[in-house]
């Protein structure tokens, strides 16, 4: 072999060698980062972040904001009580109330779907007849999960006067919500009246 073919062979070698370092480092590299990653919170979500989601959620549910809690007079020494109990609540029925948020979220997406297909598709008197139950469903679903808020609503409501259980049930009944959910002296008949244009 000659001199120019030995270099030629060596380079390539020297090459080949190099390229294998480098694909080991770069994959050492992503081995590293994806570690540094999940140990930052980049894998399963930090188990404090999704509680206080719960919490946030299940406080809109039940109309517990920070203005309502205003309103019925708490004290911060009361809300902190009422915070930790809606926070014991949800992680007892964290695995239920997100079963049952899942289920009310399938049940309409399979309507809509349906709605959908008996909209643009042939008529097909099968999936017709289908559509009342699919709407059953989704109430059914609904009502179970209404159920499961009553008993946050039970657990906190020990914690509560007379005067400030009312005024909470008063904002619960309030369809309309928003800057008119603390308007816990009236009613909602009463709210709704005063929003009809004169």
């Amino acid at each position: 072999m000659s001199q120019k073919a030995k270099r030629v062979w060596t380079a390539g070698a020297v090459g080949v060698a190099v390229l294998a370092v480098a694909v080991a480092a770069l994959l050492i590299w992503q081995v590293h980062l994806r570690a540094a990653t999940a140990g930052e919170g980049g894998g399963a979500e930090p188990l404090e972040a999704a509680t206080y989601r719960g919490v946030s959620e299940l406080r809109s549910r039940v109309r517990l904001s920070d203005a309502t809690l205003a309103a019925m007079g708490c004290s911060q020494t009361t809300v902190e009580t009422i915070l930790g109990r809606l926070r014991t609540w949800w992680q007892a029925n964290r695995v239920a109330w997100l079963a049952r948020r899942d289920a009310v979220a399938e049940a309409r997406k399979i309507l809509r779907r349906a709605e959908r297909r008996a909209r643009t598709g042939p008529r097909d008197p099968e999936l017709l007849a289908k559509l009342p139950s699919l709407r059953k469903a989704i109430e059914d679903a609904k009502k179970a999960e209404a159920q499961r808020v009553a008993t946050a609503v039970t657990a906190v409501e020990g914690l509560l006067s007379a005067s400030q259980r009312s005024r909470w049930a008063t904002v619960r009944s309030n369809p309309l919500g928003g800057q008119y959910a603390c308007a816990a002296d009236l009613s909602a008949a009463q709210v709704k009246a005063t929003l009809r244009p004169h």
